[in-house]
């Protein structure tokens, strides 16, 4: 039975599925579209395609995946950070001089973040400052 989200789509979701094919298709469908898979078995639940134990089921395990994925991300595994990217991104010249200006107060804090690009109280992180 495909179901209408209002606004991001129609998905295929029938009540004879396990919670996990379930979870397989909304995960699906809502990577395609860009949009949280619990977002949608809210949807599911609000138009009655699931029921609340259904919903519950896949809340947490959505909950739980995500936590995992996060902790990867904390754990270093998953790449370098904002900050190393930004730094390569502006390279050494830029980020030297404006440490060097900053030190000296020939610059202000609010005038090096918007030639950073990051707000005031991130620069000292992105130039690597204590």
């Amino acid at each position: 039975m495909s179901v209408a989200l209002s606004g991001i789509g129609k998905i295929d979701i029938r009540q004879k599925q396990s919670v996990a094919e379930k979870e397989q298709c909304i995960r699906a469908f809502a990577r395609v579209r860009n949009v949280s898979p619990t977002m949608v078995a809210y949807r599911l639940l609000r138009s009655g395609s699931i029921d609340n134990s259904t919903f519950e089921e896949l809340r947490v395990q959505f909950h739980d995946r995500r936590q995992r994925e996060r902790e990867t991300r904390a754990s270093g595994k998953a790449g370098p950070s904002y900050y190393v990217v930004q730094r390569n991104r502006l390279g050494p010249p830029l980020l030297s001089l404006t440490e060097r200006m900053l030190r000296s107060g020939g610059l202000s804090t609010t005038k090096a973040a918007r030639i950073l690009g990051v707000k005031a109280a991130k620069v000292g992180r992105l130039l690597g400052l204590p």
